[in-house]
């Protein structure tokens, strides 16, 4: 079954619940969910640094972003 991407609390879980069902150790399955949830910050960071936003835009966006993921409940 393919990982969902998206860096939020619910799709990390789901990643490596998808990943411990396929046979993977626990430790490896969340160090790919955590890779995964990684690469998708990155392409998230890309696009929220525009060429017409300021650092402090950025910054203010990067801290919305982590505010909302902190809210959401890691069920295993």
């Amino acid at each position: 079954m393919p990982l969902r991407h998206s860096a939020t609390r619910a799709a990390f879980a789901e990643n490596v619940r998808t990943l411990m069902h396929e046979g993977y150790p626990q430790k490896q399955a969340v160090a790919i969910a955590y890779a995964e949830k990684r690469r998708v910050r990155a392409n998230v960071t890309l696009r929220l640094a525009s060429p017409g936003k300021s650092a402090a835009r950025i910054l203010s966006d990067h801290a919305r972003l982590d505010a909302a993921l902190a809210k959401r409940p890691v069920r295993f």
